[in-house]
């Protein structure tokens, strides 16, 4: 009875509240019901037209499958991620994800390796993996009437492997040249100090490959526990894609990868990045390649911002219509640094990096500036819509060509299947036409404008570069008054003077002058003293400029033999660059005016008949003298440099 009269007078109270002059609590009332219907609206749900070419699956044991057909293709592609790669190792694990990638190639309970690979090859199978840091992925692309065989190959790498202990160590030879060739490809110095700078202390702090040291210390058995530990079937996505019977895949799937038993999984937990709560400058000096970059937190797998953000990266570095390509281009040629940027996203981070590689002249410093002036320019301007719906299209044409081209598609959609989710393949471009200019906007502004970020810079070594020409040691040749070649290599950035001087036909000179063994004598008594300073002052000159100084080699040590030789006598002084005056007059006052008495040569000549002696049996010094008679006969160089007891 009363309900009219009271809902009159709720209306005119609303009524009588709006038409009155607003005050500041009315405002704030409003605001707050806006905010509110926002905030409600955010958490309505928004569905997505479930897209009928593709199907989501689980097997009863943990695989989770994405089947993809395409009717009109006549080949089939079998995609496996494991999900363990480099991200759960440590520095004694370093790099086994890789080295088991490798080793399932090597044969199983039902073939060896030469089988397995005979088995693809007569199948027209192109059987590969690739190792990361979060997967390990595995396919296997045939002709659409094998997809039995290629399932069953598969799945015997993957649940029945062996790991011959027998080629073990031909596969850590494999990756060990892997290794050589990925630093010789390019400058790793950069890349190298960049991941460290990013990822010190987290999970992604190792390189997948991993390093010469580790994978030359891994142990065939340590990686086998690895491989039953990590790969079981509820740690695995499978996709099939192309052209095949869903009912028969399905049935295949279930035969081959859903008829293993499941496993408890290790309880590792990743270590994820310290987040970039402020800016941070890192200098470096190494290699030869002056390069920098910054590095933005960005949007992972899951968060809101990542359809839009996917598209900013796309607007920023465009050929010749991107924000920061427009931007680089409006400097000086010779002042302009080449852009490349990726995004790496990762559970709980992500990095976004812009990589510069700066020529002589680049300022650095100002690279941060230029980003900054650019996206703020832009955003002011208003993105262009325009520009939006190409990057849109062009990743629509790009995804179905991966699509397509079987070969690609494990690698193109194996990050979003780990990361992200089946949904996260099958939905990204409806979410990437969903994303509007604003959206995009507010991907920059959240992430990039005004953000802080890591900043590195890389100066190549001194000897490294562009420069390296003209820092390369110089080799010049001359001849000195009365005969002595000076053969000098000069090294501007040398901290070291080394002169070896030698004196030819040692063998000749001895027997002219003596005996065989005359000139090691003479060798043996240099440092006794010259004229004016005995030994004890001879060596305090030579500690005075820090000399060392070598005039036979060591009899201690085996290995030291490359100088006693018929064919020259040698002296090798060695001291610091700033004392090479002093260290050349004391050499020459050596050579020209060594002072040792009868009695120093008496003393020098007992400790060589005592060596000899010790020697005369010995089975390598009886070799060594019936090969040099065999080679030298009657020849000067017959007789040992060091002379005979005799």
């Amino acid at each position: 009875m009363w309900r009219f009269p009271v809902l009159f007078i709720l209306a005119l109270l609303l009524c009588l509240t709006l038409a009155a002059p607003a005050s500041g609590q009315a405002v704030r009332q409003v605001e707050a019901i806006r905010t509110a219907a926002a905030a409600a609206a955010e958490l309505e749900p928004e569905f997505l037209d479930p897209p009928a070419e593709a199907e989501v699956l689980r097997l009863e044991n943990g695989v989770e499958v994405l089947l993809l057909p395409n009717p009109s293709q006549p080949m089939v592609g079998v995609y496996t991620q494991v999900e363990v790669g480099s991200a759960w190792e440590d520095f004694a694990t370093s790099g086994m994800s890789h080295m088991l990638e490798h080793l399932l190639f090597n044969g199983t309970e039902k073939y060896t390796q030469e089988e397995l690979y005979a088995a693809a090859d007569r199948v027209g199978a192109y059987n590969n993996a690739h190792t990361t840091d979060f997967y390990t992925g595995f396919m296997m692309v045939l002709p659409s009437e094998h997809l039995e065989t290629g399932m069953e190959l598969q799945s015997q790498m993957l649940f029945h492997s062996l790991l011959p202990p027998e080629k073990f160590g031909k596969e850590q030879g494999i990756v060990l040249g892997e290794l050589a060739m990925s630093r010789d490809r390019g400058d790793p110095f950069f890349d190298e100090t960049l991941r460290d700078v990013m990822y010190g202390g987290s999970s992604l702090a190792l390189p997948t490959l991993g390093t010469a040291a580790t994978i030359a210390a891994l142990d065939r058995d340590a990686v086998y526990e690895f491989y039953k530990a990590w790969y079981v079937p509820n740690n695995m996505l499978v996709t099939v894609a192309g052209g095949f019977d869903r009912d028969q895949a399905v049935a295949w799937l279930e035969q081959y990868y859903g008829s293993v038993p499941p496993r408890s999984l290790p309880k590792l937990a990743l270590e994820p990045a310290d987040p970039i709560e402020r800016t941070e400058s890192i200098s470096r000096r190494g290699g030869g390649r002056r390069a920098a970059a910054l590095v933005f937190e960005a949007p992972g797998y899951g968060d809101p911002d990542l359809a839009a953000f996917d598209l900013a990266t796309s607007l920023l570095t465009a050929e010749g219509t991107g924000i920061l390509t427009r931007a680089l281009e409006d400097l000086p040629e010779d002042d302009r640094p080449q852009l490349s940027a990726w995004w790496q996203t990762a559970p709980g981070h992500a990095r976004y990096v812009l990589q510069f590689d700066l020529t002589p002249t680049t300022d650095a410093g100002a690279l941060y500036h230029l980003v900054q002036t650019a996206l703020t320019g832009a955003l002011e301007m208003g993105l262009s819509e325009d520009d939006l719906d190409a990057v849109v299209a062009r990743e629509r044409t790009q995804t179905l060509k991966q699509r397509e081209q079987l070969r690609m598609t494990g690698i193109y959609i194996a990050e979003q299947m780990v990361l992200g989710g089946p949904d996260a393949v099958t939905g990204r471009l409806d979410r990437l036409a969903a994303t509007t200019v604003e959206d995009v906007a507010a991907a920059l502004r959240t992430w990039l404008v005004e953000e802080p970020c890591l900043a590195l810079l890389v100066e190549p070594s001194a000897t490294a570069g562009e420069d390296a020409e003209a820092t390369e040691p110089e080799v010049a040749r001359s001849e000195l008054p009365g005969g002595p070649v000076l053969v000098t290599e000069t090294d501007p950035y040398g901290k070291l003077l080394a002169v070896h001087l030698t004196v030819r036909d040692r063998a000749a000179l001895d027997q002219r002058f003596g005996q065989p063994g005359a000139l090691n004598l003479v060798h043996r008594l240099l440092t006794t003293g010259v004229a004016g300073c005995d030994e004890a002052c001879l060596a305090r000159r030579l500690g005075a400029i820090g000399a060392e100084i070598k005039l036979v080699d060591d009899p201690r040590f085996p290995m030291d033999d490359y100088y006693t030789n018929g064919r020259f006598s040698f002296i090798r002084l060695e001291c610091p660059a700033e004392h090479a005056g002093a260290a050349l007059e004391l050499l020459a006052e050596l050579v020209q005016f060594s002072s040792f008495t009868e009695e120093d040569l008496a003393s020098e000549r007992r400790a060589q008949l005592s060596l000899l002696g010790r020697r005369a049996g010995s089975a390598s010094a009886i070799s060594r003298q019936l090969l040099r008679d065999g080679l030298y006969g009657d020849h000067p160089l017959a007789a040992p440099a060091e002379g005979t007891v005799a």
